[in-house]
């Protein structure tokens, strides 16, 4: 058990486990990113976020379709930044006051991340568009519509990660 009450076999984690009280320097050629997370609010809070065998089910933290960035598939969201990542995390103690919270970090490898389908939008008329129309479930039409086909999209708030397809094998996970 940690100081911060997180116990091995606990929930969503294996029986056997290693547990880092300080946070670890990240590792060199890495993109890190960071989630607030509740894990009695995950998607799907009967599944362990990671498994007996040390994998990690990413669909558990995924959101679901009719979010501000992803209308028909899932997405999992991320900041590069510590601080925000807290931010969400305490919100998330308002949500589940009895419950752990977490801070998930995950480094991803730079080969991988230039591999990935990337489309960044910032502040404007298109980013507007693009949110209003997959947050009510439709496909992006017009000029957002390119920003449906990438794999990672960088937004002015957010990295949204639409595809993860082979990520456990680029990425180190810390919790």
């Amino acid at each position: 058990m940690t100081r911060s009450g997180i116990r091995a076999g606990g929930l969503n984690l294996p029986t056997t486990c290693t547990f880092i009280e300080s946070v670890p320097m990240p590792p060199e050629n890495h993109l890190v990113l960071y989630t607030g997370r509740c894990p009695a609010k995950f998607r799907f809070p009967e599944d362990n976020f990671v498994e007996e065998d040390g994998s990690i089910n990413m669909a558990t933290i995924g959101t679901y379709p009719g979010g501000d960035f992803n209308a028909s598939s899932r997405a999992w969201y991320f900041t590069t930044e510590y601080e925000t990542a807290d931010i969400y995390r305490r919100y998330a103690t308002t949500q589940c006051p009895n419950e752990v919270t977490w801070i998930i970090r995950i480094a991803i490898l730079q080969q991988l991340g230039a591999t990935l389908r990337t489309e960044e939008s910032w502040w404007s008329h298109e980013f507007r568009e693009f949110v209003w129309y997959t947050h009510n479930l439709f496909t992006p039409g017009g000029r957002a519509e390119r920003a449906t086909n990438a794999s990672l999209a960088l937004h002015f708030l957010c990295y949204v990660l639409v595809s993860l397809a082979h990520m456990s094998s680029f990425a180190h996970f810390f919790i």
